[in-house]
């Protein structure tokens, strides 16, 4: 994310989340994020689909804000993290989500989530 300064801030050492585009996934990243991507509000779910966290997989950002997701099938992910930083006495920042697709070739994808 950039700062108003134009200072760059990475997600380095948060975590980040990969959630496969199902149709429940999609119906509920629109709530939370809009077309744009960014988070609107806080949104809760009920009763939420159990195979929503059960299918999610888990990295953290190195200090450059890279990470990886290794032994992927072909498809559509969600890759979701949190970038903040103090400003004084106040935290900024957000939440960002990008829909990235796998390919079954086998070759790297590289996602880059910006603001």
């Amino acid at each position: 994310m950039r700062q108003r300064g134009g200072a760059v801030v990475t997600c380095a050492g948060s975590p980040v989340a990969l959630i496969p585009a199902t149709d429940y996934a999609r119906e509920r990243m629109s709530h939370i994020y809009g077309d744009a991507g960014e988070a609107r509000q806080a949104v809760h779910f009920v009763p939420d689909d159990p195979a929503y966290a059960a299918l999610q997989r888990q990295a953290t950002c190195d200090a450059q804000g890279r990470f990886e997701f290794a032994g992927l099938r072909a498809g559509s992910y969600y890759v979701v993290t949190r970038v903040t930083w103090m400003a004084g006495d106040a935290r900024q920042g957000g939440v960002m989500m990008r829909l990235a697709q796998v390919s079954d070739d086998g070759a790297p994808a590289q996602v880059i989530l910006s603001q």
